[in-house]
């Protein structure tokens, strides 16, 4: 208990000290009461100066009262009440002039000048950051090109296999290659736009077998015109073969088909081959049963 008061004592005596009024007046009236300390200080003897303080002190009852408690208490008060007025402007001040010192001290420090050697080398590392980052630049634009380049080849990949795609859906005719036994009846299976009723398939058949193909018209042809409109020109056996094997034919009744294609001005003989005409063509694309860039 007796320790903990000690240090709060001298921790209150330090906060006090240190303040810049408080060393003034210490100071001050160390000046003015000059000869009483250094009577206490450089006295001869020990008795002689006590001898001396009973004389200056307490002469009397009155000067005992006020020398030891009425103006040590006016003192305190003093202090204690009046003291810290003014106190508080000179710290403040005294801080103030201190922060304004040290910001002209750096200021200062901050604007000397630099030596040959520091300038030097504050250049080369100035020269290879600016190297680095040219360096760093160069990369990472080559790596932006590259997957420039890359984002273009794979829009052009995704375009050709959509072109692709879209030709798939409207391309090709395909047929069963396994024909009913009983040949009553013939599949024939389109992947165009306008796929082919499977009952004018039978309507052409029909006429095959009963020998009245001059009374069938479009779209019962549509397979063989889309077949044909897929290369710029068939010869004669590669469509007999083709028509044969759709409708289930003969060679004689696949030519009487290609007679009457003729005869509708959809198709046209060159020598052993077959080309659509332009009224085969404009039959086609009208009925959207291939794409015009699909045509040869």
């Amino acid at each position: 208990m007796l320790e903990d008061t000690i240090k709060s004592i001298k921790a209150y005596l330090y906060d006090r000290t240190t303040s810049p009024l408080f060393g003034a007046f210490i100071t001050s009236w160390v000046l003015w009461n000059h000869r009483f300390v250094m009577a206490i200080v450089f006295g001869d003897g020990l008795q002689e100066k006590y001898d001396m303080m009973d004389k200056a002190i307490c002469a009397s009852f009155l000067g005992l009262l006020s020398q030891w408690f009425v103006l040590p208490l006016l003192t305190a008060i003093l202090y204690i009440f009046i003291y810290p007025w003014p106190a508080r402007k000179i710290y403040a001040y005294t801080k103030t002039q201190q922060m304004k010192i040290n910001k002209l001290k750096n200021e200062i420090e901050g604007n000397r000048l630099l030596t040959t050697e520091e300038s030097r080398k504050i250049l080369i590392e100035m020269s290879s950051i600016q190297d680095k980052s040219k360096i760093e630049s160069e990369r990472l634009n080559a790596t932006i090109s590259a997957l420039k380049q890359e984002l273009e080849n794979e829009k052009r990949k995704n375009k050709t296999m959509q072109n692709n795609l879209e030709n798939e859906k409207t391309k090709t005719i395909y047929f069963s290659s396994n024909p009913p036994k009983d040949n009553t009846s013939k599949t024939a299976i389109i992947t165009t736009n306008k796929a082919i009723n499977s009952s004018q398939v039978n309507q052409l058949n029909e006429a095959i077998k009963n020998k009245t193909i001059n009374n069938v018209t479009p779209p019962a042809y549509d397979p063989i015109l889309v077949r044909i409109a897929m290369e710029k020109e068939i010869n004669e056996n590669e469509i007999l073969s083709f028509i044969n094997k759709a409708y289930n034919n003969n060679t004689n009744e696949s030519k009487d088909i290609l007679e009457k294609l003729i005869a509708l001005n959809m198709l046209d003989k060159i020598n052993s081959s077959y080309q659509l005409t332009n009224t085969g063509k404009d039959y086609i694309i009208k009925n959207r049963l291939l794409k015009k860039n699909m045509i040869k």
